[in-house]
């Protein structure tokens, strides 16, 4: 159960006489601080961040900390305050109160207040509106919102938080199974900057200590904290990792792992620096132009990767793991492409160069152009690709044989030019074609249904149209109009790839 008074426990080893709590408080955190400093001297602290609070603290700058009342934003503030005294008078909690537990968060956001009073921190509390968010990425989203809301307010520029070397350790596994570079995998990094509503930097100055430590520098000293118990759900990928992996882990382990993890970060952290360098000088214009590069051949995989993905970020695009390594492979490889990364959004490529827009000509992905030796990749993870092949005896003997697979597959005899108003776009009602064999037109709806195509995924189908005229869909039929014979000298060949 938490206690009103934060130091209660302590503070009946101080004295008895409550006309003097006041004053045994003081001498309290001031023999806290002086411990605090033996076991947890600055030199357990990265330069970097050493350096950036003595400028702040020389500047008298306001600086704003995250505080939720657990172990680690607790340790945090007694950190702050046994280090940097003058620059913790006048730093600003930030507590926020998620509204996924109520009557517990009500008395969470009561203990987190006398906390911050009774340290001496001045605190800025926010809550939730409406239903709670639900997922850690929603959760961490509305929490720092608030953080920079308050920030601007202050015209702060500094966000200390307390994540400590497990919490490295963590976000490595969970960025390692994404399939994160060395950018995604030197974080948390101990300063980072951020740029949005308000640019600032947040800074890590417990990245060096376990979380063993601090819980256990606070237990000794009976020192309350808030035990948030949805830390040992496995509802969310970090937790499952924390209490499942990490144990294990450690216990695997032939020597200090936080500490290996810790200087492997920092490695990774050096060759995205040196990413970023090299990068400055194969793109001299930097990443806010829409065209990103015509020369991708000459360029390293390693700085083109990193390129892509600062010019993918740069634009706010939603991009997966898969979707760069396409778009990369087909820059180095020169070819021409359509990637959908969004509603009416499209990375195309052609000739190597990499291009941004919002929309195609015509419209969005309602309709988009199609042209040989390209390739479409939708939405949804699934791809469409295009290319010219000569009718070779091979080819021809599996199309008589009915051995192409009508749901990844189609060949269409074609005439030169043909192909010049093809396009793409999704199913629709009422949408009629002539598939090959049949007596005349069908309700392409009625097709699907009898290959047993659920409707779901029917209205994600790619439909391919000849200047209007649809010419296959997967999963069926091609075209009759564009039927092959012994007499085809050349195919459009379409391959299909489910997501």
């Amino acid at each position: 159960m938490l206690k009103n008074s934060f130091f209660e426990v302590s503070l009946r080893k101080l004295t008895a006489d409550s006309q003097s709590v006041g004053k045994s408080i003081d001498d309290y955190l001031n023999k806290l601080a002086d411990r605090l400093e033996i076991l947890f001297p600055l030199s357990r602290t990265s330069v970097q961040v050493r350096d950036l609070l003595d400028q702040e603290e020389a500047k008298q700058s306001v600086v704003m900390c995250g505080f939720s009342g657990g172990a680690d934003s607790l340790f945090l503030l007694l950190w702050l305050k046994a280090h940097y005294p003058k620059l913790a008078s006048r730093a600003v909690a930030l507590y926020f109160d998620h509204r996924t537990r109520p009557r517990q968060n009500e008395k969470e956001t009561d203990f987190a207040g006398a906390v911050a009073s009774q340290l001496g921190y001045q605190l800025r509390q926010g809550a939730a509106e409406g239903s709670p968010s639900r997922t850690e990425e929603e959760l961490r989203d509305v929490r720092f919102k608030f953080f920079e809301d308050e920030m601007e307010r202050a015209s702060a520029s500094v966000l200390l938080l307390g994540h400590h070397a497990d919490d490295m350790a963590e976000t490595f596994l969970l960025r390692a199974a994404r399939g994160s570079g060395p950018d995604g995998l030197s974080a948390p990094r101990p300063i980072n900057t951020h740029t949005g509503k308000v640019d600032h930097r947040r800074v890590r100055p417990l990245l060096n200590l376990s979380a063993e430590e601090i819980r256990g520098f606070l237990t000794e000293e009976e020192i309350p904290f808030i035990e948030d118990p949805s830390n040992r759900s496995d509802r969310y990928a970090r937790n499952r990792i924390r209490n499942a992996v990490m144990p294990i882990w450690k216990g695997a382990s032939d020597r200090d792992l936080l500490l290996g993890v810790g200087r492997s970060r920092m490695q990774l952290e050096e060759i995205t620096d040196l990413l970023n360098a090299l990068a400055e000088k194969y793109f001299p214009f930097g990443f806010g132009e829409s065209t990103l590069t015509e020369n991708s051949k000459t360029i390293p995989t390693a700085v083109l990767r990193h390129g892509l993905q600062q010019w993918i970020g740069h634009h706010g695009l939603s991009v997966s793991a898969t979707l760069a390594d396409c778009i990369l492979e087909a820059a180095q490889s020169e070819e021409n492409g359509k990637f959908s990364v969004g509603s009416g959004k499209w990375v195309c490529l052609e000739k190597g160069s990499v291009k941004y827009t919002e929309r195609l000509v015509g419209s969005d992905w309602d309709w988009v152009g199609f042209s040989p030796e390209s390739t479409l990749f939708f939405p949804n993870g699934s791809s469409l690709t295009c290319r010219l092949v000569d009718a070779d005896p091979s080819i021809l003997r599996e199309i008589s044989c009915g051995n192409v697979d009508r749901r990844t597959r189609a060949y269409l005899s074609i005439t030169n030019g043909e192909f010049s108003g093809m396009a793409v776009r999704l199913w629709m009602d009422g949408d009629r074609y002539h598939p090959l064999g049949a007596p005349g037109s069908k309700n392409v709806a009625d097709c699907l249904a009898e290959r047993r195509v659920e409707r779901e995924v029917r209205v994600t189908l790619p439909v391919v149209t000849f200047s209007g005229d649809i010419v296959w869909v997967p999963g069926l039929e091609p075209s009759d109009k564009h039927r092959v014979s012994g007499s085809t000298e050349r195919l459009l060949s379409l391959t299909y790839q489910s997501a």
